[in-house]
């Protein structure tokens, strides 16, 4: 702690902070409360510090003064978004997400069902941001026959169900945050519950270009997962996607968000579940 406090005396000289074997959440707090990066291992500050200092400028670098038609109406007032709010501004960012629907009574559900094609994943709607899975309230593989009882199961939990085509391919994540030393950043790494066990997460400053990206694929480790075993899988889609919410994250000031998974297959990169906080 002591250690830490010293330190402060140098802020704004260009240093970081290693809190290994010091009070490690006391110190992260003193440096992170002054705006000095804290880490818990030097592993961790040496591959922020090299990728900082070997960041070129991208050859091809947006700049747009305004957010894309719709986004900002979309988000204005709001401090998080429901989760067909966070599809709809995917999709005008031109993000894609698996065919999908809200419903709120049996005949909906079924006829969208129908509309979307089987196998789904049909999940309770929430108003805030929320783990579903712990809340028993993600179904996996339903078919046709089983849309009525899911339907039921879900609605003693939540009164919108949503209902998303079943994909299947590597899931990759995607976050965001504004960072208080850095500024609007992206992070991508290995998706599903991955992404907290190996926790291989590459960091970029947005907004980044595709070239930037592909380079931020290859550091995580993303992109041998989708080269390995000649799977073929649409790279290109992953980093489309990536400039993109890079881009989104700067138009609409975004405080945090994570897509977890998008999932990656031969056809394209969709986003599964979306979180947003202004």
């Amino acid at each position: 702690m002591e250690v830490a406090k010293a330190l402060l005396n140098f802020k704004g000289k260009g240093f970081v902070g290693v809190v290994m074997g010091l009070s490690e959440d006391a110190a992260a707090r003193t440096l992170d409360s002054a705006n000095v990066p804290s880490f818990r291992f030097p592993e961790e500050a040496v591959r922020a510090i090299r990728y900082y200092t070997d960041k070129r400028e991208p050859m091809q670098k947006m700049r747009i003064a305004e957010p894309i038609m719709g986004a900002k109406e979309l988000v204005e007032g709001k401090t998080t978004l429901k989760d067909y709010e966070a599809f709809k501004l995917m999709e005008i960012y031109g993000i894609r997400v698996p065919a999908w629907a809200v419903v709120s009574n049996l005949d909906e559900a079924k006829k969208e069902a129908e509309r979307i094609g089987f196998p789904l994943v049909m999940k309770i709607s929430l108003d805030e941001p929320g783990h579903k899975t712990e809340l028993g309230g993600v179904m996996t593989n339903v078919e046709k026959e089983d849309v009525e009882n899911v339907f039921n199961q879900l609605a003693l939990k939540s009164k919108r169900i949503l209902l998303q085509k079943q994909l299947s391919g590597v899931e990759v994540f995607i976050g965001g945050l504004k960072d208080a030393t850095f500024g609007p950043s992206i992070l991508v790494g290995m998706g599903g519950v991955y992404v907290e066990v190996i926790k291989s997460v590459s960091y970029g400053l947005s907004p980044v270009s595709e070239q930037e990206g592909l380079q931020m694929l290859k550091e995580s480790k993303v992109y041998d997962m989708l080269t390995a075993r000649k799977r073929n899988y649409n790279i290109n889609a992953v980093l489309r996607t990536l400039s993109r919410i890079s881009r989104m994250i700067v138009d609409l000031d975004v405080k945090e968000m994570d897509i977890n998974p998008l999932i990656v297959n031969q056809e394209g990169a969709f986003a599964v579940d979306v979180r947003i906080v202004f």
